[in-house]
């Protein structure tokens, strides 16, 4: 008997795509109309050109200008307005997006001359009215969102607005929002859980900013600011507006740091982080070598505390606030057992028990040849000094006091604690599993700036 015949699949027959007529694609697209021209047969006065710029910078989402389409013709309306100063003409060599404002200029030459470039395809722009043409028309104002009537009265979208930074003190400290510390601004948002209606709800990026008449690496007690985009305040609800404008300051020697400016407006990937980050990357790096040489963390965390940055207000009590959070990332947070799989002492030469900081004191005398007691003593007096700190308002009750070298304080501790757990890394850097290993550290971890 012969074998059965295999049935036969049926497999779904392959279909060979054939390739893209571009040519055909292109045709089917739907046309897309000219841009309109803003030439004097379009618009026969200026008056009329002038509404027009106005209905649309009004009448779109985000204030967008009136895009300039390619003509031959006269364009004697359009330069009058902006020799009268009533429209500001933004082209790609202002900025790449010509559709948003970016600042308010009154070069009226170079406007006049890119126009003719603009009208002839040699360029992309965009006409805006001025503050000067939003005067003379009134238009009917909110009163009740303070930062989008300023954007309505033709205001720049990244114009700055500069605050004092007691106004996000009440974010920080409410749980219904979400507030992330960075090292030249933060950011705050609407808790999810919140239960805050649609039309309440916020995000908000800022910088810091400080008075550049102060010289941040001196004595002089530096003043600090916040500041934020105008078109990022225009779309916050009605009532954080009000308030924030209660806090609002005037420009005058005021500049955002440049860090957030280079980040936010020149599009840059900074080559190097700020203090915080300093503390943060050495922490994570430490538990990574402790791991590689002793299999166990040292730290019991790295994260970010909510609270902990630049603090918000120059005074006593928030320096304390500080200096308590600073701890427990530091002697609070060394772990027994990560100095035990270490094979720490626990004892120090006469048979005292000793805390944490003290073990990993003798721990790195007795795993050096070369370092003294002393020399570590000094590394690690820092973190002791800390501790110290944190230690003294606790036996006593005090008011809190306006204290204007806070800022400066921060700066100066901030900076030895980085250098101390730097030391502190060097140190587990030469453990014969580490150098087998091959460890480097990233290139950003030693490229870092105090403030």
């Amino acid at each position: 008997m012969g074998k059965p015949a295999k049935k036969r699949r049926d497999r779904p027959r392959r279909t060979v795509e054939k390739p893209l007529d571009v040519n055909a694609w292109l045709d089917s697209l739907p046309d897309v109309p000219p841009t309109p021209a803003v030439d004097d047969a379009t618009y026969q006065d200026p008056d009329a050109l002038l509404a027009e710029v106005i209905d649309h910078y009004l009448g779109s989402r985000e204030f967008n200008g009136l895009p300039v389409g390619e003509s031959a013709g006269p364009h004697a309306n359009a330069e009058k307005l902006i020799r009268d100063g009533l429209i500001q003409l933004v082209t790609s060599t202002d900025y790449l997006n010509t559709h948003i404002r970016p600042w308010v200029r009154d070069d009226l030459d170079r406007q006049v001359a890119e126009l003719k470039l603009v009208a002839a395809g040699g360029l992309s722009g965009c006409l805006y009215p001025t503050p000067n043409a939003m005067e003379a028309h009134v238009p009917a104002l909110t009163h009740t969102h303070p930062y989008r009537d300023r954007m309505t009265m033709g205001g720049g979208a990244l114009e700055l607005a500069f605050f004092d930074l007691a106004a996000v003190e009440g974010y920080v400290n409410d749980p219904d929002f979400t507030f992330e510390f960075g090292d030249d601004g933060f950011r705050f948002s609407t808790a999810p859980d919140s239960g805050e209606n649609d039309d309440d709800l916020l995000t908000l990026e800022a910088g810091y900013a400080y008075d550049h008449t102060v010289d941040y690496r001196g004595d002089d007690a530096i003043r600090r600011y916040w500041t934020a985009f105008l078109c990022d305040l225009v779309g916050l609800p009605a009532r954080h507006q009000t308030r924030l404008s209660t806090f609002e300051r005037d420009s005058k020697n005021l500049s955002p740091h440049p860090d957030w400016w280079q980040r936010l407006i020149d599009g840059r990937w900074l080559d190097h982080i700020g203090p915080f980050t300093k503390i943060l990357s050495e922490l994570k790096a430490i538990n990574e070598l402790w791991n590689i040489a002793f299999d166990s963390d040292l730290f019991a965390t790295t994260d970010r505390p909510r609270a902990w940055g630049w603090v918000l207000r120059p005074t006593t009590g928030s320096w304390n606030e500080f200096i308590h959070l600073t701890d427990k990332l530091l002697s609070d947070n060394l772990q027994p057992k990560g100095l035990d799989a270490a094979g720490a002492p626990k004892t120090d030469a006469k048979g005292n028990n000793i805390g944490t900081l003290g073990r990993l004191q003798e721990l790195i005398v007795a795993s050096s040849s070369s370092a003294t007691p002393e020399a570590v003593r000094s590394v690690l007096e820092p973190l002791r000094e800390v501790r110290k700190e944190r230690q003294a308002p606790a036996h006593k009750i005090a008011d809190t006091l306006t204290d204007g070298n806070v800022v400066n304080n921060q700066r100066d501790l901030l900076r030895d604690v980085a250098y101390s757990l730097e030391a502190i890394r060097a140190f587990v850097q030469t453990h014969p599993e580490v150098r087998s290993a091959g460890w480097k550290p990233p290139i950003y971890l030693d490229n870092w700036r105090w403030l």
